[in-house]
């Protein structure tokens, strides 16, 4: 699988979110969630169908599943002068047909209160929690999931505390954040227990208006991982990032950030030195239309079998068309190349997903939807590689 695979862009359909969801950012030391003025208390429900090719993630006797599925989405906000709290909450159910053992339900709390201090400064504290369902297949059973009876289910927790000076059209912007992050596996212990961790880590990010709408910036990101079970992957991770940030108009916006990436283990591994960078830009040339472009390199620090380190560059495009106020187009795709070590070997993948998409809302309560993601990873292993489509279709009511 080569990048020329993006002409075939246009080939799945992925239809989007029902017509309610928070609008969230996560980084992996961070949330966000869009405030919009107003207290706040919203349930939407949302049930349908599914069907998946290649529910093992295999490269070869593919086999396909039918089922369906419930989710259940919540956001509660509420603010004073001086104090804002959101909450939000999701739910979901996914019930298969044959693979009945690896039915699951999946959960996401976040939060976020901020403190304001003075019309520059506030105080802020957020904390995440998922639990998460990796199927067969993926993650440590990558390239092996006809070889379990289930998929892995596991917990991942987070908490920071930062500090935010400066608004928006601000001459400087600060921002520092510290906190712990924790990912522990549920099930097959025995094994699994190795890939548990926690990381401490302490971002920070400064702009500062050097003409019109350009904004110089800084990036600092460091992280201290700990194995309690497998000393030889604790490491740290400092990640420098310097560019500039520019409004160009209220129709576009750019970031182009450069860097290093420096990874240094505790019990003397050789230290490893990356580039890396981070860098999109946004552009709405009409109120219908909406194109985004967005690509980084930089450590990947989600569980896989046999990764001791991964670094991966992204690229991904993503437009969204408004044919009415009740119809919408979205079409997204995102490559990725992984340059992967692994017990003193290294390999590279190359994945793509493809996402097309396509939302009515019959009203502003009730929308309907339909979903396929096409996933294509091509690994030097051939056990890590393989194909899969998943579709959807349900329907979404907001309360």
């Amino acid at each position: 699988m080569q990048y020329s695979k993006f002409k075939a862009f246009l080939i799945p359909l992925f239809l989007s979110t029902p017509i309610y969801a928070a609008t969230i950012d996560r980084s992996k030391s961070n949330v966000e969630i869009a405030f919009a003025e107003g207290n706040k208390a919203d349930l939407e429900v949302t049930t349908g169908v599914s069907y998946t090719s290649n529910f093992l993630y295999s490269d070869h006797d593919e086999a396909s599943d039918s089922g369906y599925f419930l989710k259940a989405d919540a956001f509660l906000q509420t603010h004073s002068d001086t104090q804002l709290l959101q909450v939000y909450g999701k739910a979901i159910r996914n019930q298969f047909e044959d693979y009945s053992d690896d039915s699951h339900t999946t959960v996401t709390a976040l939060g976020k209160y901020y403190f304001k201090l003075s019309d520059e400064q506030r105080l802020f504290a957020s904390a995440t929690y998922d639990e998460l369902f990796e199927y067969r297949g993926t993650g440590l059973s990558l390239g092996s999931g006809d070889e379990l009876s289930e998929g892995n289910e596991r917990v991942d927790m987070l908490f920071n505390v930062g500090y935010q000076y400066g608004r928006t059209d601000s001459v400087s912007r600060f921002n520092l954040t510290a906190g712990v992050f924790d990912s522990e596996y549920q099930t097959r212990e025995a094994l699994t227990k190795a890939f548990n961790y926690e990381r401490s880590f302490v971002a920070s990010n400064l702009d500062y208006l050097a003409t019109g709408a350009t904004y110089i910036t800084l990036e600092v990101d460091f992280s201290d991982f700990t194995f309690d079970y497998s000393p030889d992957f604790d490491r740290n991770e400092l990640l420098i990032l310097a560019g500039i940030r520019n409004e160009l108009s209220e129709a576009s916006s750019v970031i182009l950030l450069l860097g290093t990436q420096k990874v240094s283990y505790d019990l003397g591994g050789a230290d490893k030195n990356e580039f890396a960078w981070k860098t999109s830009y946004s552009w709405r040339p009409t109120d219908f239309l909406n194109i985004s472009f967005a690509s980084e390199r930089k450590t990947n620090e989600t569980p896989e079998v046999q990764n001791d380190l991964r670094v991966d560059e992204r690229f991904g495009i993503a437009a969204r068309y408004l044919f009415s106020d009740s119809l919408a187009f979205t079409a997204k795709a995102d490559i990725i190349k992984a340059d992967i070590e692994s017990n003193g070997s290294s390999r590279e993948d190359d994945l793509v997903v493809y996402e097309l998409s396509l939302n009515y809302s019959i009203n502003d309560r009730v929308g309907v939807y339909a979903e396929i993601v096409h996933r294509d990873r091509d690994s030097q292993l051939d056990d890590f590689s393989y194909q899969r489509i998943d579709s959807t279709f349900g329907i979404s009511v907001k309360f």
